[in-house]
């Protein structure tokens, strides 16, 4: 006997499209320019001389 089937709320429908929506946008953002990723992080600058 199958389980029965409960209708999705709106909240768990919204739930799903913000992570759907925020999921692509960082893909989007990884593959178009992936330095976006590094906002507040220091880089330290080459100095031409191996450590």
């Amino acid at each position: 006997m199958a389980p029965a089937r409960m209708p999705l709320s709106f909240a768990e429908i919204a739930v799903v499209a913000v992570g759907l929506i925020l999921g692509w946008g960082m893909l989007a953002i990884i593959l178009t320019d992936p330095s976006l990723l590094n906002v507040g992080v220091e880089v330290p600058a080459a100095t031409g001389t191996a450590p």
